[in-house]
This record gives C-alpha cells, structure tokens and sequence, in this order.
C-alpha cells in the first residue's frame, strides 16, 4: 500500500511536468452572442454565493504580543485576569474559480446580452446555487497498479467533475424583478499525460459548466426579448 501511494505522488508529479493542455485567458472570452441585445444593463455578482460555491483557499496566521497573567484568591475562589495587547497578522488565499465566473459574466453581459454603450436601463444579477466539484480517482489508483506502462499509451490519470446551479435575474431601474433564468450544467476534464490537462483541471472544468449555464440562460433571454424591453422601459 505504502509503495502504490508513492507511485501515484509520483505520478501527479509527472502528471504537473508533461501534460500538455493547461487553461487559456482565451476560455475567459464567453461566445456566443445574442441576435438582439438588451439595453444597457450593470452586470452585478452575488459574491457570498460564488464564494460559497468554491472553496476559499487557505488562510495563514501569525500573533505576536505579551499578555500578562494576575491570579486572585479569595475564599478557595481564584481568578485570573489578562492584561496587555496582541497582534495578529493573515494572510488569505482566494479560489481563482470566483474571479474566473465573475470575469466570464461581466464579459457576456457586455459583449453577448446587453448593448454596453448607452444610458443604464437596469441590473442584471448572477448567483450561483449551488456546486458539486468530483475528484475521480480511480484512475491514479489504476494508474499505480500499473506503474504507469498505460497512461504511457494516453489512458488518463484522474478526472475531474463540475456541477453548477447557476441563476441571472434581471431588474429594471425601479428595482422591479422582471426576469428570472436558470440553469444547470456539468463537465469533466481529464488529466493525463502529454495530452491532458495538469493542475488547471479543475479550473478549466469550472470554466466550462459556467460558461456552459449561462449560454442556456442566454438563449431563454433571447425568447423574451420583447418582453424584457418592453419592462425595462417601465
């Protein structure tokens, strides 16, 4: 057992050094666009959700400081009181998955749902739901049975799945809700040799269900399309 973990370290350290296919700003780009856009519309995010969806990387701390320890007794009573001051220093590492959907919406509102360049007719919101990101495994666990001889031939050393529940609702300047859309979507990368991808698998996973909710999501804007001008002028 101890030996096929170390095999399968080492292949996720083969893995990082030749996969060939890594995430590109160009998957940062949504296509495609809508037919008729919408009037001009500010693109906001709900952050708590997107923060939730994702993990919210690591955080590091550090105090430094003197506290100083007085003891009372009083009638086989004793307290302690603290006296003096600390300070505590963090460090947050942030998930680049959340940056990555924010860019991907503000980028498909602006060039594929609404016409960015006249007067605010409204808000257009983006939350997500819920995620269910899936680490396959079985994969590496075969991988390690056959010190690797396989994956030389292209079979894949893990998977990596996401699934999102994403929904955009659109409110005109009175605040009025006057369109609500969501939608579901998956995909899975894989990670293999010369061919897969390495440590951006599950961001390139993310990437690609994101873009993938929202595309539905645009063509049910695009079906109400009158109806939405028509509210947004109200």
């Amino acid at each position: 057992m101890k030996q096929m973990k170390q095999g399968i370290y080492l292949i996720f350290i083969a893995l990082s050094i030749t996969s060939c296919a890594s995430m590109k700003m160009t998957d940062l780009k949504p296509t495609p666009k809508n037919n008729q856009l919408l009037p001009t519309l500010e693109p906001r995010v709900d952050l708590s959700s997107f923060e939730s969806a994702y993990t919210l990387g690591s955080t590091t701390s550090n105090s430094a400081g003197t506290v100083y320890g007085q003891t009372r007794t009083n009638q086989n009573r004793t307290s302690t009181i603290g006296i003096g001051s600390s300070t505590t220093t963090s460090t947050s590492i942030k998930d680049p998955r959340i940056q990555d959907a924010i860019t991907i919406f503000d980028r498909d509102v602006k060039d594929n749902i609404t016409d960015p360049f006249n007067d605010t007719k409204g808000v257009i919101l983006c939350k997500i739901n819920a995620s269910n990101p899936k680490v396959g495994y079985g994969w590496s666990v075969l991988s390690g049975f056959t010190l690797m001889i396989p994956n030389l031939l292209g079979m894949p050393i893990g998977s990596y799945k996401m699934s999102l529940d994403v929904e955009v609702e659109i409110y005109n300047n009175n605040g009025k809700l006057i369109g609500r859309y969501n939608a579901q979507s998956k995909e899975k990368t894989y990670m293999a040799l010369y061919w897969g991808y390495g440590k951006d698998a599950a961001r390139v996973a993310n990437i690609k269900a994101f873009r993938e909710a929202l595309n539905i999501i645009k063509k049910e804007i695009s079906n109400d399309y009158e109806k939405l001008v028509g509210k947004l002028e109200e």
